[in-house]
């Protein structure tokens, strides 16, 4: 996305942040019930913040136990 329109990636500002989590969070609650079993819900942001990233996932985590994280690409 940020290739096609690379003007986006200085959009966001600090106080974007917690309206960017909580979509993020209504994105995955509204995502888990209708993944098919075996199927696979992708999860990426447009910020590399900790509060949309870990802390989303730590959210997920914690929420939503029926979507299960894959280890990073590379992890041991």
């Amino acid at each position: 996305m940020l290739r096609r329109r690379a003007e986006l990636r200085w959009r966001i500002r600090t106080g974007d942040l917690p309206r960017l989590v909580q979509l993020q969070r209504d994105l995955l609650r509204d995502a888990a019930p209708v993944v098919r079993e075996g199927g696979v819900v992708v999860y990426s942001v447009c910020t590399l913040t900790e509060d949309e990233t870990t802390g989303v996932d730590a959210w997920a985590e914690r929420e939503l136990p029926q979507l299960v994280a894959d280890p990073p690409a590379g992890a041991p």
